[in-house]
């Protein structure tokens, strides 16, 4: 199978080395699902805002979604979010994001996402400054590893 690329500087031609388009249906796909959440520190208060989006090209997966987290305490919260499709996450590099918040106050709340090998989740991780409930809208990748 070749492909041709149109763009402002020519033609290109892409011809895949060994991946059959049947394998390009079986591993590339998107959809939705609804995670799982744990609280591991400073919040016992969290939800998940509608379905969060994922997409596989290969093995690496793609996800976007909104959760509710109301921090116990100022400081540092830490909240585990399941994977839609299973991985073995060797380090916490091999998932990696980033997310934010707009409160009331229109001050800007950024979030770090990062992968933990031990359970192999996603972790969001935000230093609260007091304890309302904020939405954070957030998106990370990871591997697909056996």
């Amino acid at each position: 199978m070749t492909t041709q690329i149109s763009g402002d500087t020519g033609v290109s031609q892409c011809q895949p080395n060994s991946v059959s388009q049947g394998d390009l249906i079986a591993s590339d796909f998107s959809g939705t699902y609804t995670p799982t959440l744990t609280g591991i520190a400073n919040t016992t208060v969290f939800s998940v805002v509608g379905p969060f989006q994922y997409m596989r090209v290969g093995n690496v997966v793609t996800v976007s979604g909104a959760v509710n987290v109301t921090a116990t305490a100022p400081g540092i919260f830490n909240l585990q979010i399941t994977l839609p499709i299973a991985s073995n996450l060797p380090d916490s590099y091999t998932c990696c994001g980033a997310g934010g918040s707009i409160n009331s106050a229109e001050n800007i709340n950024g979030v770090a996402v990062i992968g933990d090998g031990a359970t192999n989740t996603a972790r969001m991780l935000h230093f609260a400054a007091g304890t309302a409930s904020n939405q954070y809208s957030l998106t990370f990748t990871y591997l697909v590893t056996p």
